[in-house]
């Protein structure tokens, strides 16, 4: 067994760069599989309803131990601090899970090159998940290692080790995820989500949708999952999934705040009057694709917007029995902001970054270089010294990057 830090070699030329009872909804006929979902009043179809439907749970609690700057330890914020704003106020998107595999680097080399945080604050833990035997945690972050030879190293952000990382704050989501594809680390899962405070639907609104067959969607089925307190038989909140736990796309909508709300150590004071959320899970070749739109600065949102539009539509309903030409709901329409549907059918590639760091030269080092060069009236040694210098000095994110742009070069002829 390998102890934490033990190197493995790098490859060549590669490194880094820098639940309860269940029902299913038919979307077609709107039928349940099991036991008969209650009926509930139809709401206007452009309403912006500020009613809650309830409590949603996630599919496994978490533990919410966090940590500060300096790696003690502190209680996570209950809202998204790293969320990204969408085109209009109230409707936020955050990245809330990151799993990715390495094969090129050693658990401390992640540690510290990818995720450019301290190894040595991190806890050794004599067990791990996936067929890894050990990990290193701070937080809910967890670098697994210890498993057979060609499964490498595993990163594991939970929603909440996402939220930990942006408290940390030494990288951006774009940033990081352009230094896994650089590393050509394989992305195993990445979840987003979008954060609904104003209430542009509710979680009931769409369960009638589905139930009533007023949805076209690239999935065949939906799953409802009710919470219900055993106390006085009340309703504590619904979630609706699109997708099973093994799709390269999952979907799910719930009233997040319920959930906060039902939580303990949670000030409620500091919970949003309204919060619906809507999660999108993405797997393997599926979350590869998200990862390097992000990369690309593709804002999140627009991601989840996006794909959002490709796998569902809900309809008012028509008399033609056609339902490809039903107009889509008012509210689904605002909710997504004319943002095109985006289908994830293949790996997108990350954007050269040679490219970007000559315009980065260009703008910001060429008048001081010039300055020099003219000082020293065109004698070049002191340059060739320096480029020398920075040769020696080229990290495995650097020469991962190197050797993405010539094979992109190669590529293109």
């Amino acid at each position: 067994m390998r102890t934490a830090g033990e190197r493995r070699p790098l490859g060549r030329n590669v490194g880094m760069y820098l639940r309860t009872s269940t029902h299913l909804l038919d979307r077609n006929t709107g039928k349940e599989g099991g036991a008969g979902m209650q009926e509930i009043q139809t709401e206007k179809e452009n309403a912006l309803p500020s009613e809650v439907d309830g409590k949603a749970q996630k599919d496994k609690a978490i533990s919410l131990p966090s940590i500060q700057k300096d790696g003690s330890a502190v209680k996570p914020p209950y809202s998204n601090t790293g969320a990204q704003n969408t085109s209009r106020p109230n409707l936020n998107a955050c990245v809330d899970w990151v799993s990715a595999t390495f094969k090129t680097v050693n658990e401390r080399e992640l540690i510290e090159e990818i995720l450019l945080l301290d190894p040595d604050k991190f806890d050794e833990v004599d067990n791990g998940l996936y067929g890894y035997q050990q990990s290193l945690r701070l937080g809910n972050i967890a670098v697994m290692y210890n498993g057979r030879e060609d499964m490498g190293v595993h990163l594991q952000m939970s929603g909440a080790g996402c939220r930990e990382y942006e408290h940390i704050g030494k990288l951006t989501w774009e940033t990081l995820f352009r230094v896994i594809l650089a590393c050509e680390g394989q992305i195993t899962r990445l979840d987003m989500a979008l954060d609904d405070h104003v209430g542009y639907f509710t979680i009931r609104k769409v369960a009638n949708k589905i139930k009533r067959g007023e949805l076209a969607s690239k999935f065949r089925r939906a799953m409802r999952i009710e919470h219900i307190e055993i106390a006085d038989g009340k309703s504590a909140g619904q979630t609706i999934y699109f997708g099973s736990g093994q799709s390269m796309i999952r979907i799910r909508m719930y009233d997040k705040r319920l959930e906060q709300l039902n939580s303990k150590d949670v000030n409620t004071d500091e919970v949003p009057a309204f919060w619906n959320r809507t999660e999108i899970q993405s797997r393997k070749d599926r979350a590869q694709a998200v990862a390097g739109m992000i990369a690309n600065d593709v804002p999140i949102g627009v991601i989840v917007q996006g794909i959002l539009r490709y796998y569902l539509r809900f309809l008012v309903r028509d008399h033609d029995k056609n339902k490809s030409r039903w107009k889509t709901a008012g509210w689904w329409e605002r909710f997504l902001d004319d943002v095109e549907p985006i289908r994830l059918a293949e790996k997108t590639e990350m954007e050269a970054t040679i490219e970007k760091r000559l315009s980065w030269i260009r703008r910001q080092v060429a008048p001081s270089l010039a300055a020099v060069i003219s000082a020293m009236d065109g004698e070049m040694t002191a340059i060739y010294d320096l480029i020398q210098d920075g040769m020696e000095r080229l990290k495995p994110r650097d020469i991962a990057m190197i050797k993405q742009y010539k094979e992109h070069i190669d590529s293109v002829g």
